[in-house]
């Protein structure tokens, strides 16, 4: 039986978050945000509505997860250090680094569920923090 040490929800509108890529800081959200595995070179900086969808879902995954860790960004806790990558069931799931991997184990968490859902206007994500 598992214990549930956490569970967080976000919700992101497509609009705002459209608007954090504009103006050419799209580099900087690939750099500061997410890992060459989650955002890769070959995906380029069009964004599609298919890609803006993709990489909102992951960006609310990453915050479902600081509040299921019981951390916000910057209070222990950095976006890079949580990847969302897709798992061979057709979800995603989550790997943590550094700070945040550290903060898991101390807390006991060993197991994530990770669900996202997104439409036209947002993508909502919930990450649920489990010890085996």
């Amino acid at each position: 039986m598992s214990d549930i040490l956490g569970l967080g929800i976000d919700l992101v509108s497509l609009a705002r978050f459209s608007r954090l890529l504009a103006a050419g800081r799209e580099e900087r959200l690939r750099r500061r945000v997410f890992s060459e595995r989650e955002w890769p070179r070959k995906w380029g900086s069009k964004l599609s509505p298919g890609l803006l969808a993709k990489l909102s879902a992951r960006f609310a995954v990453k915050e479902a997860a600081m509040k299921a860790l019981g951390c916000g960004w910057g209070q222990g806790a950095y976006f890079h250090e949580f990847e969302v990558l897709p798992n061979p069931d057709g979800g995603v799931e989550l790997v943590l680094h550094g700070n945040s991997r550290k903060l898991a184990r101390e807390k006991g968490i060993n197991r994530w569920f990770i669900s996202i859902s997104h439409e036209r206007f947002y993508s909502v994500a919930t990450a649920l923090a489990l010890r085996d």
